[in-house]
């Protein structure tokens, strides 16, 4: 399974740019967290990138880092005519419905789509944590590294 989620960056977070008071390569007001998900209910890498980035492009920075699986469960969002040839590649299948305005519809397995619930619920876990979940970090690395300080915490303690 992979997802994305975003968080925007609390007011005091912002502002250091402005001021040019940081050298630090920073993200702007809203980031992403690109996050696939195993079988053991833990994440197998993790991502930040800029909020305007579209998914399916996040997703295939993360492709080499994916587990061998049979299939990846993954939104709309992820729905392009490039990242489905690059699952196929690894042999992977993809378990993605198409978009709205896509002309041929796409089949996907219904039934193992329903399961993507497990991966909102693992985001929903990481946003519980107040650093996380308002960002206050101003820098990209500090962020990232209290994302995985609460990934282990909560997922591999």
């Amino acid at each position: 399974m992979i997802d994305t989620t975003h968080l925007k960056a609390h007011r005091t977070a912002a502002s250091l740019l402005k001021k040019e008071l940081l050298r630090y390569r920073t993200y702007p007001r809203r980031t992403q967290l690109e996050a696939p998900r195993g079988l053991r209910r833990r994440w197998q890498a993790l991502e930040v990138v800029e909020g305007q980035v579209n998914d399916h492009r996040g997703a295939a920075i993360l492709l080499p880092a994916l587990p061998d699986a049979e299939a990846l469960i993954a939104e709309e969002g992820y729905d392009s005519d490039g990242f489905r040839p690059a699952l196929a590649s690894r042999g992977i299948e993809a378990c993605i419905p198409g978009r709205a305005n896509r002309r041929e519809p796409v089949a996907y397995d219904t039934e193992l789509y329903k399961s993507r619930n497990l991966i909102e619920r693992m985001f929903g876990r990481v946003k519980d944590w107040r650093r996380i979940a308002t960002r206050y970090d101003r820098c990209a690395h500090t962020f990232f590294s209290a994302i995985c300080i609460a990934a282990t915490v909560i997922f591999w303690l």
